[in-house]
């Protein structure tokens, strides 16, 4: 049984492979790939956590992967040229790749598995989906002409869920702290908001709304775990404050 999960699991990668060069191929079944691709992540996240966790705690493995592979494959609509799409493409399958390996070790080979590294991903792959899906809907907002509010209201939906999940994958309380998730999302929401009327391209908007999302999940993160220290905060701020300024020396302002 395990050698078939695994098998199954290398499979899913290369049918999410798949289904990414297609859209380079046809961009006119953007939709139809898309949910295809969303089901082949559930199923494959479903097939390997079957029988081995309780299915309302599965959500939390699905959250991670699902949001990564639905807001990268949106931005690649929008990236130009070959090369830089193969690219891309490579490096989110990498992702996807990395958190599937993790949750195989974990849940069938504990003796492999090093301790909290899914939490520790799902924190990485969580931030990478922050910038896809910021870069996305500021995409769409300078190409299709999309509503800058509603994308807004989506990217709070959005930050909310990461949060939550974030909570549970730590195995933190989530009780009290909903009120703060929510206000961390609202924080993130209107940060993106604000980029909205920035002279910038999608890249380096994606880029200050992921780097905010840093910043304050990360702080939050910590402090839950009482793991929040002088030189933490000061990790946090010297590593946010640096990506900034080299975003806002180095982008094209428009």
């Amino acid at each position: 049984m395990i050698i078939v999960r695994r098998i199954s699991s290398i499979f899913s990668l290369l049918l999410v492979l798949g289904m990414f060069e297609l859209l380079v191929i046809r961009p006119e079944w953007f939709f139809y790939i898309f949910f295809i691709l969303e089901a082949i992540v559930v199923l494959t996240i479903i097939g390997l956590a079957w029988k081995k966790i309780e299915l309302k705690e599965i959500w939390q493995f699905l959250v991670p992967p699902v949001f990564l592979i639905g807001s990268s494959y949106i931005l690649l609509f929008f990236v130009e040229g070959t090369l830089y799409a193969q690219l891309f493409i490579l490096f989110v399958i990498f992702l996807f790749w990395i958190f599937i390996e993790n949750t195989f070790l974990f849940l069938y080979q504990p003796v492999k598995y090093q301790p909290y590294a899914l939490e520790n991903i799902s924190a990485y792959v969580n931030l990478v989906a922050v910038f896809f899906m910021a870069a996305s809907f500021h995409s769409s907002i300078i190409f299709l002409g999309t509503s800058g509010s509603i994308s807004t209201i989506f990217v709070f939906i959005f930050t909310l869920v990461l949060v939550i999940q974030m909570l549970w994958i730590n195995k933190i309380v989530p009780r009290g702290n909903y009120i703060v998730a929510v206000v961390l999302a609202l924080l993130v929401a209107e940060i993106f908001w604000a980029t909205v009327f920035l002279p910038s391209g999608y890249l380096v908007s994606g880029l200050i709304v992921a780097i905010s999302y840093y910043f304050l999940v990360g702080i939050f993160r910590y402090w839950l775990l009482k793991s929040l220290d002088r030189k933490v905060f000061k990790r946090y701020i010297i590593i946010s404050v640096s990506v900034l300024v080299v975003i806002a020396l180095s982008a094209r302002w428009i």
